[in-house]
């Protein structure tokens, strides 16, 4: 059959605009979402077991996920090490971290996150604050656990802070030794009379040299 110069023309330009059409939607196809910009502003505050982030708003960025560690280097996905604790979905440019551990210092960064769910590039910089107890103890005790404690005599916390006597010892002088009867001392775990001990007099560790070598009323003599 013998084709027409316009049912030629007509089919070449059908056939033409196929083709348009295919490489355009390939093209669309291949187009990947432009991720948010990076997140500046961040900012944390410690409080009392909590600490309070803030930052910037981020372009194109609909949620925010944040990343937390108690290790400097927090990232979205270390090498050959775990990735930072993630927090997804936040939707404000604020965030309050809770039931933190005081003394401990947490480590942070935020990223951007599109509706697509495409995530910005991680901050270069990190931020870290460390909780603290609002709790103000005496001079002569120490903050344990959120606790005014004496690490002298704490059979808990004696010397330090955690360190426990064993059962059966009390703690004298920051030092845990065998509970003593009333009128007497544990000195390295020995009770002693500091008013008669001339290895100890008036206090572990005083000792009685000549010509003064002997201990009466907690003095030398």
């Amino acid at each position: 059959m013998t084709r027409t110069k316009s049912q030629i023309l007509l089919f070449t330009a059908t056939l033409f605009l196929l083709f348009t059409a295919t490489i355009k939607f390939q093209a669309c196809g291949n187009q990947t979402e432009a991720p948010p910009d990076p997140v500046e502003g961040l900012v944390a505050m410690a409080l009392d077991g909590q600490v309070l982030l803030t930052w910037n708003q981020s372009k194109n960025a609909a949620t925010y996920n944040l990343y937390w560690d108690t290790e400097a280097g927090v990232s979205v996905a270390r090498e050959n090490l775990r990735a930072g604790t993630k927090v997804t979905t936040l939707k404000s440019t604020a965030y309050l971290h809770t039931g933190l551990s005081n003394g401990i210092t947490y480590y942070y960064i935020v990223t951007g996150v599109t509706e697509k769910g495409t995530e910005s590039a991680p901050p270069e910089t990190e931020v870290s604050a460390m909780p603290q107890s609002t709790i103000k103890c005496p001079s002569s005790q120490s903050l344990c656990q959120d606790k005014c404690v004496d690490l002298k005599t704490s059979a808990d916390n004696c010397g330090a802070c955690g360190n426990t006597c064993s059962i059966g010892e009390s703690c004298s002088a920051g030092a845990c030794g065998a509970s003593c009867a009333t009128g007497r001392t544990s000195c390295n775990g020995i009770c002693v009379d500091t008013l008669t001990d001339a290895l100890n007099c008036g206090a572990c560790g005083t000792t009685c040299v000549a010509p003064a070598n002997s201990c009466i009323a907690g003095s030398c003599v």
